[in-house]
């Protein structure tokens, strides 16, 4: 009995050891959100840098206006992904049109991509109606969220 409960002891302290060395070397905490300003006020044409990339498999955009007086359009605003940083292609559907909210001072879309790649990037594909100065800030999470089908009012619709 009391050599048992030695190998048991020694099994479990090596463990321990072996499991720490893993924990501290290997298992460091890592963000799963990545919060980024894409473009801030562009009026041209053009494709963003590759965001910066944690492994997250939900990519969202919020394409705004702030200083719109209606509907904007036309646009073409969407992301791109690609295995090699050369050869890119859409993963998501392109925003065509911003228009105003009930009670709110902007003007603003959204739309997801789902998918781990190693390189994403936003494409503005036209300059921006009447020079307008365009926002896109990106949202991207490891963990999915269930998608939004509409905005209603102050409220989501999944």
């Amino acid at each position: 009995m009391r050599v048992e409960l030695k190998w048991w002891f020694l099994i479990i302290l090596a463990c321990g050891v072996f499991a720490g060395a893993v924990s501290t070397a290997h298992c460091q905490a890592r963000p799963v959100i990545v919060l980024q300003n894409v473009f801030t006020g562009i009026t041209t044409a053009q494709n963003s840098v590759p965001v910066t990339n944690v492994g997250q498999s939900q990519h969202t955009m919020k394409v705004e206006f702030p200083t719109a007086k209606g509907t904007v359009s036309p646009l073409s605003v969407f992301f791109q992904a690609s295995y090699d940083n050369n050869a890119w292609f859409p993963i998501s559907i392109s925003i065509t049109s911003v228009a105003t909210l009930t009670g709110s001072p902007s003007f603003y879309a959204f739309t997801t991509a789902y998918g781990v790649y190693p390189y994403v990037r936003v494409v503005s594909s036209f300059n921006t109606p009447s020079a307008l100065p365009m926002t896109v800030r990106y949202v991207g999470d490891a963990i999915p969220s269930p998608t939004v089908i509409t905005l209603s009012g102050s409220r989501y619709i999944f």
